[in-house]
């Protein structure tokens, strides 16, 4: 596989089977804006891992991401581990929000970096043998650094970060209790 592989425009659009995408519609001024984001991913061999992504939004493609984790796991290393997309996706959405605004709010902004560490632990199982009902996984904290270089004021810049935080969705999905289901097919049948 080569790194050109990794993430690439799709042809096709997103083919689900358990619940159909919901169409995008406009909202009126002072509404909100509801859209979602539909994949599937699919095991492939070893640990990697293939993903076809689309928002319902309009003028919005469809991707095909490839995922992959280290030799430690069982990998090859050819690709981003699950996590390493979730950080990025954290950063690149609060990245949207903070050029968004500036352009918006007409601010003199010659670059804006955003450097973050996410913390994540595992609690091991006391035993190879399934299952244990030990094993939990957490995310133990987000630290972002938003670096900017402008002319502005801080206190305009400050209101900037402050505006797109809170406007990020990626970020506000893990710092607040997110609303999640998960639903079990074995062979075509629910799982209970």
């Amino acid at each position: 596989m080569s790194d050109l592989d990794i993430v690439k425009r799709s042809d096709r659009q997103v083919s689900l089977t358990r619940f159909e995408v919901t169409p995008f519609q406009r909202p009126r001024p002072g509404e909100r804006l509801n859209f979602e984001v539909n994949l599937v991913a699919e095991g492939g061999e070893k640990m990697r891992k293939q993903a076809r992504v689309e928002p319902n939004l309009d003028t919005w493609s469809a991707f095909d991401i490839t995922c992959d984790e280290g030799v430690a796991l069982g990998g090859e290393d050819s690709a981003p581990p699950p996590l390493s997309y979730l950080a990025a996706g954290v950063a690149f959405c609060l990245l949207t929000h903070l050029q968004q605004f500036s352009r918006e709010w007409e601010l003199s902004v010659d670059k804006l970096r955003v450097e973050q560490r996410m913390r994540f632990s595992k609690q091991q199982p006391s035993s190879t043998e399934p299952p244990s009902g030990d094993v939990h996984g957490w995310c133990d904290g987000v630290e972002t650094h938003v670096v900017v270089e402008s002319t502005e004021e801080p206190k305009r810049i400050r209101e900037l970060v402050d505006h797109s935080w809170r406007a990020c969705m990626a970020m506000q999905a893990i710092v607040n209790a997110t609303p999640q289901e998960t639903h079990v097919h074995l062979n075509g049948n629910t799982i209970e």
